[in-house]
């Protein structure tokens, strides 16, 4: 799980070692939304969603030893992300947070060169591309019950062309040793 330093902007990547029982603070600052919550404090560091620093931790995993990679993108894979809302929230939060302000400044140009690269590592077979078809009108915020239902159904079936891939690469494996 990735969250970004609220102070510093960088990315704090975290691993199951940093997970502990009924202490959930690694999760929740992994999905701290800027503006809207207050950061997440671990060990004093304040922490917001990960997505300022690095949105689709793609590199990370591949620096880090994964020989290929599962994306779950939340958003169609053709949907371009936009910054004109991100400017906004930026503005919100530069005076007290200059440097996470100035990662959601750059969150949409950055997801959006991740997910080129990740087409581009999926043609390649590194990388298996899980994304909706369409966020059936939902937003992040959004409680639709219909859209969450319709978006469970696609992720049920994604999950089996994942476990598919998975199977592959295992295969793919054992044939050459």
């Amino acid at each position: 799980m990735v969250a970004a330093n609220a102070q510093s902007g960088e990315a704090q990547y975290f691993t199951k070692a940093d997970l502990h029982p009924d202490d959930y603070r690694v999760l929740m600052a992994s999905c701290c939304i800027p503006v809207i919550d207050q950061p997440c404090v671990i060990d004093g560091v304040p922490y917001f969603d990960g997505g300022l620093a690095d949105p689709v931790p793609l590199e990370w995993a591949f620096a880090h030893g994964c020989d290929r990679v599962a994306l779950i993108l939340t958003k169609p894979i053709g949907q371009v992300s936009s910054d004109a809302r991100d400017k906004h929230l930026a503005h919100l939060l530069q005076s007290h947070y200059p440097a996470a302000a100035e990662g959601l400044r750059r969150r949409a140009w950055r997801y959006n060169t991740a997910v080129q690269r990740a087409r581009e590592l999926e043609r390649q077979g590194l990388v298996c591309i899980i994304a909706p078809d369409s966020t059936e009108g939902m937003s992040t915020l959004t409680k639709n019950r219909a859209g969450l239902e319709k978006m469970y159904a696609k992720g049920k079936q994604d999950a089996e062309v994942l476990v598919r891939w998975m199977q592959n690469t295992k295969q793919d494996e054992s044939v050459g040793t």
